[in-house]
């Protein structure tokens, strides 16, 4: 839905986007970005993997079952690798990103990039993501990742340089 969409997503829309598609025989029909949180651009929302009241007020689940009756698989974008500060996800956990002690953190396309080394980081990811595919009966999953890495550290750690052996493993 991306190209047709960007960031002004809706369900009402999607349903439209989806009959047009099965129109068309398209086998998956995936949303894109800005079905959650506060994402209304690129600077708001990544982290907060929840979706949207205003624009999804029932949730995804009547979106994907609409999707399916038309005999589509349901599709959904993920970049769970990322948060942007203006986030619930950065405010509760900005401890969660990559960054080294004593260095400015940098952001790059208005996100950061979380700390995959850390245990609390995968257990969170992984919960939302089992939920959500389980949930929503995801056939695909299409995960983006938009940011280049930098600052790959772990502050206070006894070796720092280990996180991408960690991060990696996570």
């Amino acid at each position: 839905s991306w190209e047709a969409t960007e960031f002004d997503i809706n369900e009402p829309q999607q349903r439209q986007l989806a009959g047009l598609a099965a129109g068309l025989g398209v086998e998956v029909f995936v949303v894109d970005d800005a079905w959650f949180g506060a994402r209304t651009g690129d600077a708001a929302g990544l982290g907060d993997w929840w979706p949207n009241p205003d624009r999804f007020p029932r949730g995804l689940g009547p979106l994907a079952d609409h999707v399916r009756a038309l005999g589509m698989g349901f599709g959904l974008w993920v970049e769970p690798e990322a948060v942007n500060p203006d986030s619930d996800l950065f405010r509760g956990h900005p401890d969660w990103i990559l960054s080294q002690d004593g260095r400015t953190r940098t952001q790059r396309r208005n996100q950061h990039v979380l700390n995959f080394a850390r245990r609390d980081v995968r257990e969170w990811a992984v919960e939302w993501l089992v939920r959500t595919v389980t949930e929503l009966d995801v056939a695909f999953l299409k995960w983006d990742m938009n940011r280049p890495f930098s600052e790959a550290g772990q502050p206070g750690a006894a070796d720092p340089d280990r996180v991408w052996i960690e991060h990696t493993r996570g």
